[in-house]
């Protein structure tokens, strides 16, 4: 039982990865497209954030 539970977090874990795959991989390529074309052609990229997932 316990076995059977820890499998399926595994399954969930990596059904979502796949979906997240699916539907991200394009948008995530464009945006490393603009930064690059950014960069590329003289400009800067500023990112900015709390500093919270440093932690993670």
């Amino acid at each position: 039982m316990l076995e059977q539970r820890i499998q399926q977090h595994f399954i969930d874990s990596a059904d979502l990865k796949y979906q997240s795959a699916q539907s991200l991989s394009k948008p995530i390529a464009a945006a490393v497209q603009a930064v690059l074309a950014c960069v590329t052609s003289g400009g800067k990229v500023l990112a900015c954030g709390n500093g919270g997932s440093a932690a993670d």
